[in-house]
């Protein structure tokens, strides 16, 4: 302490105090051991003098030496063990390599626009641990799930190249965006809605808008939870902030590094359907006996048709998908450079037939000093993405009639085949496609030709093709004539092209309706987002006890949307597209613009190394909404109190307690929302302009206001530590769509209405179970409770369902319930008398009356989830287990639905196995009679399902050896990992990850098994 308070008089006064003889001049780098990352602000003292100096932004350090050559100098950093080098001569740059210690859980962090040592933050920053960083997986979100208390991680479907649903501590918002916001490598990475798609035909599913950063780029995630931690990034940061920082060259060497990865993936769970004998039973002799029978058996023989076909179109429609990975990377620096060069190709089959995914992706990281003020550096990365994905079903294809193949639940080619009769088979005996179906509607069957859902997989076209450039360059100054005081300046772009390629010959569902006939349809969409930043940095030591950290800056985001779609009928053949005639073509297109400007202001300030202050500011102006209401302000503080450092804390255990408060906003909506727009159209025989936008002037910014409470602590001597964060956020002025009064075609525009607040607690522990000499055993768990709540919802509680109904879905929006509560009757069962299904009569007048009866009955909002890790390493064997959980959320599973109740001519396919134990006469059941339904019109809990799981999302085992080839040695790892190798849930669809909480049929998660080598040199 003696010799930091010397070095400080020196900095602040400019005297030079030392022996006049001896001024050699000892230049060099502090460097992170481990990351190859410079350390900013590291001591360095010659030993047995107070003559010193602290390493700069890029972990420079120069100055002169008191003493004689060789001479020691004595290197520390708080978070690092202190270290002593030996210099020996001055004539060369010297590199100095501190380990990180462990015990005083002090690393550095990234936050927003810098980093900082975690013994300074005020607010709530998580960082996911290395070992899952080193997991196979072939997406970023796929990293998160279950790795960070608050962070719940929903698959949106198993097909391969998807995305997931992220939401970091409960959702804000209703129409807006619920979606974190992404900053890599400094870059703000966002994506709007839609962004991932072009608006061709019926695709369905969106590209994983993160799709081209490959995993194994990654050098650390951190999650900005808290309001301290987020603010920064105002109007983006309302929703949360992940921060990906990717690999970067380490000083003095030059590595080489190639993994191979293959593997296979098989459908973890089928559901359980009618064979032929048990379909022949339920619908022709049990419950219709409809005239299509009589047509099948008189007809069967002659179609090449065998009378014992068993066909499982369930089966038909799976396979067993494979995927291979090909990485490799180059990096390495010396005192000046550092470079990162990588390349990756991933070809994945799925589990379906007909989808699949493939990424190619080149990453460059580059930074070089220019001079001991002056680095500049860029970051690249190049992707191409191909998927080829289920092609959807919608109510527009076919209307919205209660007869329409989608009302009555077919929402894609893999729903489909799980109706088809198993009387009939996949292909006739001569090979062609079997396109016979007497049972079949007539939307999906043209005078006797009718759909197969096999033939629709192998012929539709269904493809995304996604091209993404995203770079970053950066100059940081050190402005020498001010000690500690940085500029960055920071220019990037982020180009993002989209085409979409949809075909449905005239055989297939899509296409074969008669003013169809064959369909096809051509979407391409350019995304282009400019970035610019210039910050201001001021770091200093003041004296003993005061360190300060400044940072003031403008940055500016423009982002341009450029859409073109063709689509058209009466297409035999994708390739004839561009021939076809101007009748049977509609092209459209559009472009839009948005722009964000903002000043951001932040203030680090830390006393005696115990109490810590941050105060930010940001005031952004935002394109999306008018000129009255473009700018939002949002302020935040943060306190903390390393209590641990007091002298009365007599424990040998780290202990902090941290408390913020402030608002972040979400402008996430439409570019032109808030404006009336018109289109040109026709009235009668008149030319004419309709308005498509009515616009609303007054539409402002959706606010969060939030305060967190938390404590860090350290447990058995540091070995484990404790984090606990309790947090209360009320979002104002939701922005929410509703039809405006007194317009025509009951037109929809956004408003600011309501509120909704989240609120909870989050716990994590983690920490070295054992930690010997060539054994380490880490444990981690975290746990986290969200209570969502509307707390306003304008006049909309007061009409006749209280609160704004979501009919497609069962769900309504009420006070003093959750975001994505179901609202429908309570199912009491079955009366044993008649087989009846009985709905609860709650207002007691004897009927059953939607206005009266319907109530909440569960919500897609889980009580907890939970994620549990663990990593083992025995000398050269390394091996990882990871779990997720969620527990008390429910699943609307509308596919269950649609197999077991049949209504109008969706009768006639095949059913689920449950109707085997319908009530019938002879045998009382639970299960309702054959042909008993409830209005479809209508949601009832029997199929509210319990959505609650335990997954193991991850064991993997490894074993590391040296070898020699030659003059080379180079370090050989084989591994083989599984992932989703069991699910404990019982939910009865597929998956009960479910995003949104609405089954209607989604793509299966995959069971898989994986193996490769990886090469380092």
């Amino acid at each position: 302490m003696k010799h930091l308070i010397i070095l400080i008089t020196i900095l602040l006064s400019g005297t030079t105090i030392g022996a006049i003889h001896a001024q050699s001049v000892i230049k060099g780098y502090v460097i992170d051991e481990k990351t190859g990352e410079p350390i900013t602000g590291a001591t360095l003292v010659e030993k047995n003098t107070t003559n010193g100096t602290l390493t700069g932004i890029n972990g420079e350090f120069s100055f002169k030496l008191q003493g004689q050559l060789p001479a020691t100098l004595q290197v520390s950093f708080v978070g690092y063990r202190s270290k002593e080098a030996i210099v020996s001569s001055a004539n060369k740059s010297i590199q100095v390599l501190l380990s990180e210690d462990a015990q005083l859980l002090n690393e550095v962090v990234v936050v927003g626009y810098g980093t900082q040592r975690r013994k300074e933050l005020t607010g709530s920053v998580a960082s996911v641990h290395q070992s899952v960083l080193e997991q196979p997986t072939l997406s970023v979100d796929g990293l998160l799930a279950g790795a960070i208390p608050g962070v719940q991680v929903t698959q949106n479907s198993g097909q391969p190249g998807e995305g997931s649903t992220i939401r970091i501590r409960g959702g804000n918002s209703v129409y807006a965006s619920n979606e974190p916001l992404y900053v890599i490598d400094g870059f703000i990475h966002f994506s709007e809605r839609g962004a991932t798609t072009a608006g061709a035909g019926n695709i369905e599913g969106q590209l994983n808008p993160l799709a081209g950063i490959n995993p194994q780029d990654i050098e650390s995630i951190e999650v900005l939870k808290d309001v301290s931690a987020k603010a920064i990034y105002g109007s983006r940061g309302s929703n949360g902030v992940v921060l990906v920082t990717t690999k970067k060259g380490k000083r003095g060497k030059n590595t080489v590094h190639y993994q191979y990865t293959l593997g296979i993936d098989i459908n973890a769970k089928k559901l359980k359907l009618l064979n032929a004998k048990e379909f022949r039973t339920i619908d022709r002799d049990g419950l219709f006996n409809s005239g299509a029978w009589g047509t099948f058996d008189s007809e069967r023989a002659g179609k090449g048709i065998a009378a014992d076909t068993d066909t499982d179109w369930q089966d038909a429609v799976l396979q067993t998908g494979t995927r291979q990975t090909h990485d490799i990377s180059i990096s390495g620096g010396d005192d000046r450079t550092r470079y990162a060069l990588s390349g990756s190709f991933t070809d994945q089959k799925g589990l379906v037939i007909g989808t699949g995914f493939k990424r190619s992706s080149i990453r460059l990281n580059l930074d070089r000093q220019l001079s001991d003020n002056l680095t500049i550096g860029v970051t690249a990365t190049a992707a191409r993405n191909n998927q080829d994905a289920l092609n959807a079903m919608t109510a527009s294809d076919w209307g919205a009639g209660s007869s329409s193949p989608f009302k009555s639940g077919i929402t894609n080619s893999l729903v489909y085949a799980l109706f088809m009769p198993p009387v009939l088979p996949v292909k006739l005996e001569n090979g062609n496609y079997n396109h016979y179906n007497p049972f079949e509607m007539s939307e999906l069957n043209y005078y006797g030709t009718a759909a197969n859902p096999v033939a629709d997989l192998n012929q539709m076209k269904g493809e995304t093709i996604g091209s993404t450039l995203l770079g970053n360059f950066y100059a940081t100054y050190n402005v020498p004539q001010v000690k500690g005081l940085s500029l960055r300046l920071s220019a990037g772009t982020d180009v993002n092209y989209i085409t979409q390629n949809f075909f449905a010959p005239p055989s297939s569902s899509l296409g074969i309706n008669e003013d169809i006939q064959g369909r096809g349809s051509i979407g391409n969409r350019r995304t282009d987002v400019q970035q610019g930043d210039l910050l201001v940095t001021y770091t200093r030591q003041l004296g003993k006890d005061h360190f300060i950290d400044l940072l003031g800056g403008y940055t500016q985001q423009k982002t341009t949307t450029t859409l073109a779609l063709t689509n058209v009928v009466k297409l035999e053949n994708f390739d004839n597209i561009g021939f076809s005639s101007p009748t049977e073509r509609d092209v459209t297109s559009r472009k839009e613009t948005g722009s964000l400007h903002s000043l951001i202001t932040r203030v680090n300030y830390t006393l005696k190394n115990r109490y810590n202050l941050t105060g930010t500011f940001r005031a952004d102006k935002s394109s999306r909404f008018s000129a009255r209401h473009s700018w939002g302000y949002f302020p935040s503080v943060g306190v903390s109190w390393n209590v641990s450092d007091e002298e009365f804390f007599k424990s040998k255990n780290t202990f902090k307690v941290r408390a913020t408060f402030g608002s972040a906003g979400n402008q996430e909506i439409g570019f032109s929302d808030f404006a009336a727009l018109l289109n040109a159209g026709r009235y009668g025989n008149e030319q004419a302009v309709i308005y498509s936008n009515s616009g609303n002037d007054n539409l402002k910014w959706e606010t969060t206001t939030e305060w967190n409470l938390g404590i860090d602590a350290g447990l058995f001597g540091d070995r484990f530590t404790l984090t606990a964060d309790i947090y209360h956020k009320k979002t104002n002025d939701l922005l929410l769509k509703r039809i405006v009064p007194l317009s025509q075609n009951n037109d929809e525009q956004v408003f600011n209405i309501g509120n909704v607040t989240n609120k909870g607690v989050e716990l994590s522990i983690s920490g070295d179970v054992i930690r010997i000499k060539n054994t380490v055993w880490t444990f981690s768990a975290n746990f986290a409770k969200n209570i969502n709540t509307v707390t306003d919802m304008g006049d909309w509680d007061k009409n006749l369902t209280k609160g704004l109904l979501q009919a497609d879905y069962g769900q309504i929006l009420r006070v003093g319930e959750s975001v994505g509560s179901f609202y429908g009757y309570i199912y009491d069962g079955v009366n044993p008398e008649t087989g009846k299904i009985i709905l609860r009569d709650i207002d007691g007048d004897g009927e059953i009356n939607p206005n009266d009866d319907r109530t909440i009955i569960g919500s897609t909002q889980p009580d907890f989830i939970y994620g549990i890790s663990s990593s083992l390493t025995l000398g050269r064997w390394d091996f990882f287990v990871s779990l997720q959980g969620s527990q008390g959320n429910e699943v609307y599973n509308k596919l269950r639905r649609h197999l077991v109740e049949s209504e109008g001519a969706s009768r006639g396919r095949n059913r689920s196995a449950e109707l085997l134990n319908a009530w019938t006469t002879t045998n009382h059941t639970s299960t309702p009679a054959l042909g008993e339904v409830v209005s479809s019109t209508y949601v009832y809990s029997r199929f509210i399902e319990d959505g609650s799981f335990l997954k193991l999302r991850n064991l993997s085992a490894g074993y590391t050896l040296p070898v020699r080839c030659g003059q080379q040695a180079f370090k050989l790892r084989l591994f083989a990992s599984a992932q989703n190798l069991f699910t404990i849930t019982r939910y009865k669809g597929y998956d009960p990850e479910v995003s949104g909480g609405v089954d209607t049929g989604m793509y299966p998660m995959a069971r898989s098994f994986s193996g490769g080598f990886g090469l380092t040199f």
